[in-house]
């Protein structure tokens, strides 16, 4: 079991031509579960900071990290998280799979089509609620 502190944890939900990003993690015990892309946080590190090199580390690609978008928690029984979450924009450009196996531009209703990570699901229905494209 779990139990103690949660990990802190960030995601960015990065649109582009009225879709979102979605990746499937490749490795783990969530593996073939698809998530928003992001990960720890470093001690003394920004969210801001963290997703910009979080998808230059997964993606190679440069994000620009704007508005909090919303906290969720997750405990699996093995770790606890606790995620946030961030919109975000990029400049365009292919993505290379670094640290996935795939990738997904969706619309956010199709959201629910995918296996997401249970940390991921509060936010996609967020997003179903607030963005329904």
């Amino acid at each position: 079991m779990s139990g103690g502190k949660p990990v802190a944890v960030i995601c960015g939900l990065l649109f582009h031509r009225q879709k979102i990003l979605i990746a499937r993690r490749k490795t783990g015990r969530m593996k073939g579960y698809w998530e928003f892309p992001g990960g720890k946080l470093e001690p003394g590190e920004k969210p801001e900071e963290a997703l910009v090199r979080e998808f230059e580390e997964e993606f190679q690609v440069t994000v620009h990290p704007g508005s909090y978008y919303m906290t969720t928690q997750d405990d699996n029984g093995y770790v606890a998280i606790r995620l946030e979450a961030y919109l975000c924009t990029y400049d365009g450009g292919p993505l290379t799979l670094l640290e996935h196996d795939d990738f997904k531009w969706v619309r956010c209703l199709d959201l629910v089509c995918h296996k997401l990570c249970p940390a991921d699901i509060p936010i996609a229905r967020k997003l179903i609620q607030d963005q329904p494209i």
